[in-house]
């Protein structure tokens, strides 16, 4: 029996460890893809290069393939194939994406949500492409161990031993492997970083979400102050006030709303107007959420398009008060909120399950550990964009739309929306 010889048995050893950290990060970034697929697949919607249609299929192939090769890697006797495939893949990825941030030209439509995608991007390039070349270089130095240690082995003769041979003449090579040892220190260094990694994705994915979020509230602001600037410094408004509904159409969209449910429709009246004409431009949802032509999350606050007078008990008549306000009439643009994201709360209320018996009993309540994790993103008139607590806002009017023929199904009180004094109130101390 021949094995081979200790010098090759110390380069494989090594080439192992220097793979192996190449595939834990391969390995980590496949289960972040695949723990949020829509995640992913809106950022790859920023790559300008990407066909649209190519999007649903790309976001599901790439971590698929990422994880096959990091568990073909653990479990196959013949690392060194998978080790080509993950170099390749590496590789791929990382010209593709020098490409994207080399050559990519930002967006013409001028939308801000795009353009601060587009430049987020560039800004995150360096450190990418720093990390996938440290990648390939493990991946490079790992392979040329292993063809090096093939070198030194040698040819190894395969022969047949004959019955009468006592010791035969097979030469058995042994492959490099990790030992029993090595396997559990491995899987518990696995289950360490799993245990480390799996509460922060979490926390990473409704970040990243919320940053995307006020992303988009930035672009919607900047466009409805210019719709102010353009319209004699008027908020943009859409429904009639002497009519019970307003009907409106868009790209084959018919509605018939009520005075104030424009608050959840805005984007009927604001598609031209800095959105390419689109109702479910990619601004108006949430990161994570379906596009929709009804706005679920990002609503307009109801107390732009009402006098001051309408929004405190003491000094509400009814329909004689609803009409267009100015930005002028804004006493306090810093604390005044001119749009609100409440899809951490909607997304919140939709865990409840009803388990009552009796109608008549309250709802089961949600835990505080998570309402206290709630944000709520607001664009204010200034132009500021904020991550709120709902506990931060300051109390909306109790009696929010109120319930005249006309005024809408959605009555509040809400933050924002339904600001005690409307323009000249605050939504925020």
């Amino acid at each position: 029996m021949r094995s081979l010889p200790d010098s090759a048995m110390s380069a494989s050893h090594f080439a192992m460890l220097a793979s192996c950290p190449a595939f834990v990060v391969l390995g980590i970034a496949s289960v972040a893809k695949l723990a949020d697929l829509s995640a992913f697949a809106l950022s790859l919607e920023t790559w300008e290069w990407i066909p649209s249609w190519s999007i649903p299929a790309l976001s599901t192939i790439v971590p698929t393939l990422e994880a096959l090769v990091v568990v073909g890697w653990v479990v196959s006797a013949r690392r060194e194939r998978f080790e080509w495939l993950a170099l390749g893949l590496v590789m791929c990825f990382t010209v593709v994406y020098a490409g994207h941030a080399l050559f990519a030209k930002p967006p013409d439509c001028q939308c801000l949500g795009r353009l601060s995608a587009f430049f987020a991007t560039k800004d995150s390039a360096s450190g990418v492409l720093v990390r996938n070349g440290v990648l390939i270089v493990l991946l490079g130095l790992a392979l040329a161990l292993r063809v090096r240690r093939r070198k030194k082995s040698g040819p190894v003769r395969r022969d047949r031993a004959t019955e009468g041979d006592t010791i035969g003449a097979t030469a058995v090579v042994t492959r490099p492997g990790f030992s029993l040892l090595e396997v559990l220190l491995c899987i518990a260094i696995v289950a360490v970083l799993l245990a480390l990694v799996t509460p922060l994705l979490g926390d990473a994915r409704d970040a990243a979400r919320r940053t995307g979020s006020m992303s988009n509230l930035r672009q919607h602001g900047s466009i409805f102050l210019a719709y102010t600037s353009d319209y004699g410094e008027q908020f943009p408004y859409f429904t009639d006030p002497r009519a019970t509904v307003t009907v409106l159409r868009h790209s084959g969209y018919e509605i018939a709303i009520e005075y104030f449910s424009i608050h959840a429709f805005w984007n009927f009246g604001m598609a031209d107007y800095g959105y390419d004409g689109q109702l479910a431009h990619r601004s108006m949802s949430p990161p994570g959420r379906e596009r929709c032509v009804v706005m679920e999350s990002y609503l307009y606050a109801c107390s732009l398009i009402a006098a001051p007078e309408f929004w405190n008990a003491t000094t509400r008549t009814g329909p004689d008060q609803w009409r267009p306000t100015r930005v002028s009439a804004v006493l306090f643009p810093a604390h005044k909120g001119l749009m609100i994201d409440r899809s951490e709360e909607f997304a919140l209320d939709e865990m409840i399950v009803d388990t009552r018996d009796d109608p008549r009993d309250p709802l089961p309540e949600i835990p505080a550990s998570l309402r206290s994790r709630v944000r709520c993103p607001t664009v204010f008139i200034d132009g500021h964009v904020r991550s709120v607590k709902p506990t931060e806002f300051l109390p909306s009017y109790f009696r929010g739309d109120g319930h005249w023929t006309g005024s809408g199904i959605h009555n509040g009180p809400d933050p924002v929306l339904h600001t005690i004094d409307g323009v000249r109130g605050r939504d925020i101390p």
